[in-house]
């Protein structure tokens, strides 16, 4: 019966990007000038995976593109092609067109035909060596027996055997004697077209068997292995060896995202039921089924963070594309950079990897163009004529943090200020640090002199911010002048479940993250003061800060009873602001339904869930409620 391959093109597009990425991260590590064996054989062997597959489905572009980076690999691992930078340049360029042949395909699309042909000529005038290497000369090793003193007179004895029967010039000798004497040890060239295998048996008759070591082959040149004998460790049992376990073995299977967004959503489903049953029953007054369902609720935390973890991947996979856009991004402005990666283990909730893609590219450009200074300008600073990028995650507080760094120029307060009055924003001299960075995020603004094709048109940082609160998160700059720029983005850690505070505002529930929570309390009659514009702050000891109404920030017609509310201390990139409330009703964990998808975009508010009681309640989206507290952005209102 006829096997129809159609089905198992998806696997060969996922497994042939995974090849592509590994060949694009060991070319851009590659030193041209002595190129690690091991990984030039890898880049081979993934390059021949994709032609195989390539081959099977009739991608005839992928197939020949891939075969011509096979062959100058195969050229460079077998010392018949020296590597340089013009040629990884071509190799990497190879990959781009099967990356983008693969996404053709996928969409049942042709490929670039012509520009196969381009990539495929550039390829095979690399394979041709300018001319044929020398073949290598065979050695011997030869190695004093014993660790005791050496006698002079045995060691020009041995020196003389060997020279008599390797021919070896008179020159030579005067080496070999002073290296046997010092070392214990020295090496011996044989002369050209020698086999060394010749001279195995000739030279087992005149010397001590454990003196003589032939150096293991290379099968091209006819090398024999070492004669010395070794200790070999005692062969194992058939049976022990069938029924352990490898060590490093780490099996893996392929889900496709429906399933895992099925799985992820039924638990959050049952999480709902619980907690309706729960709450039927203490209203009953019920008590003898306590200890079944706190049983009942130890089982459904661990399923749901069972499932959670399958949505769970590493960061590493957003991360590894971006050593590419500093290396292509550095040549094409005349500067040196390197990307370090820290903490791409750290993992986050698949829906939000693809998203991230978008803001950090940004940013590295942005480092990359306005941060990182060129060669003679670092050099004339004191800094290496190559500048450095920091890409790094890690987990803090229930969130992704990830940073990007730079060692460059830093930001230019003067100059900020300046291309903000010429752009018509609101700028003066008395603006804090922290105020003056966040101009850079405004729409349309940019420091740059002139509009390139990496920027110019001031649409980088506003697109990040933009982005990232897209995403639940909130994003923050630093910078010293003279010693570079940071960038803080901060995501929660899924986009699925949450831990949340319950919160009364009249007869609405709203549910506050409690990551983003400091602290609650009800507030003294001195601790609170009125300012400008109704407005109000509290002193909570000693630290002033904002209070927002949450009942005037959503748009309600309640009004909390001053002396009566209860204030909630929020935190968000370092700045704190206090939100007012009528009660606490309790902490929960609530399951985040997406808002905008099913109804629309409410100023104020990150997403919805079910309580227990049935009823709907809305998520605080507590960056920009800190924003309108701040004064940064108008009250938020209800859609």
């Amino acid at each position: 019966m006829a096997v129809d391959l159609k089905q198992f093109r998806g696997a060969f597009f996922e497994e042939a990007r995974e090849h592509l990425a590994e060949m694009e991260r060991l070319l851009l590590a590659l030193d041209p000038t002595n190129p690690d064996t091991e990984n030039v054989n890898a880049i081979f062997r993934a390059a021949h995976s994709i032609k195989g597959g390539a081959n099977m489905f009739s991608l005839a572009e992928i197939a020949a593109v891939t075969h011509e980076m096979e062959t100058v690999l195969d050229a460079a691992r077998k010392a018949r092609l020296r590597l340089s930078g013009a040629i990884i340049d071509t190799l990497l360029r190879g990959c781009d067109f099967v990356r983008a042949a693969l996404a053709q395909a996928g969409a049942d699309k042709p490929a670039d035909g012509v520009r196969a042909a381009h990539i495929t000529a550039q390829l095979r005038g690399l394979a041709v060596p300018d001319a044929p290497p020398a073949k290598p000369r065979a050695r011997l090793e030869l190695a004093w027996p014993g660790k005791g003193k050496r006698d002079p007179r045995k060691v020009k004895k041995l020196v003389a055997d060997v020279a008599r029967l390797v021919k070896l010039e008179p020159g030579a000798l005067g080496a070999l004697q002073a290296d046997l004497m010092a070392q214990g040890k020295a090496d011996i060239t044989l002369p050209e077209g020698t086999d060394a295998s010749r001279f195995r048996e000739t030279l087992a008759f005149v010397l001590p068997e454990d003196c003589i070591r032939v150096p293991a082959a290379q099968a091209d040149f006819g090398f024999f292995e070492e004669n010395l004998p070794k200790q070999r460790p005692a062969p194992k049992p058939a049976a022990a060896e069938a029924t352990k376990p490898a060590a490093s073995e780490n099996l893996s299977i392929r889900v496709n995202a429906e399933k895992i967004d099925r799985l992820i959503n039924l638990t959050g489903e049952l999480m709902i039921g619980y907690s309706m049953v729960r709450s039927g029953i203490g209203a009953a007054g019920v008590d003898h089924l306590g200890m079944a369902l706190a049983t009942v609720e130890r089982n459904l935390r661990e399923l749901q963070e069972a499932a959670l973890s399958i949505r769970m991947i590493p960061i590493g996979g957003v991360f590894a594309r971006f050593p590419r856009l500093v290396h292509d991004l550095s040549a094409q402005l005349g500067k040196q950079a390197e990307l370090r990666i820290e903490g791409e283990s750290t993992e986050l909730d698949r829906g939000l990897v693809e998203k991230l893609i978008d803001p950090l590219t940004h940013l590295i450009r942005n480092s990359l163009d306005h941060g990182i200074e060129p060669p003679a300008a670092r050099v004339a600073a004191g800094k290496p004529a190559r500048g450095t990028i920091w890409l790094r995650a890690s987990h803090e507080s229930g969130n992704v943090v990830v940073e990007v760094l730079d060692d460059g120029a830093g930001l230019s307060r003067e100059r900020i200020l300046k291309r903000a009055t010429e752009q018509g924003l609101r700028a003066d001299e008395a603006m804090s640090e922290a105020a003056v960075w966040e101009l850079i995020f405004a729409p349309g603004f940019s420091t740059a002199t002139a509009v390139s094709d990496v920027s110019g048109r001031g649409v980088g940082m506003d697109v990040v911010r933009r982005n990232v609160r897209e995403l639940g998160g909130h994003v923050a700059v630093s910078s010293e002048a003279g010693n570079g720029m940071r960038t803080v983005v901060r995501l929660p850690l899924t986009l699925a479940i949450m831990d949340g505070m319950e919160l009364a505002v009249g007869n609405e529930v709203y549910i506050a993250p409690l990551s983003a929570i400091v602290e609650s309390l009800r507030p003294a009659p001195g601790d609170l003061k009125s300012i400008a514009n109704e407005s109000r702050v509290l002193n909570l000891r000693g630290e002033i800060m904002p209070v927002l109404s949450l009942a005037k920030a959503l748009g309600t017609e309640h009004a909390c009873k001053e002396g009566e509310e209860v204030l909630v201390v929020v935190e968000n990139g370092g700045r704190r602001a206090a939100l007012a409330a009528d009660a606490l009703l309790g902490q929960q964990q609530i399951v985040v339904k997406n808002l905008e998808g099913n109804f629309g975009k409410v100023s104020g508010v990150a997403g919805a869930t079910i309580l227990g009681n049935g009823a709907v309640s809305l998520i605080l989206d507590i960056p920009e409620l800190m924003r309108v507290a701040l004064g940064t952005e108008p009250h938020a209102r209800a859609a």
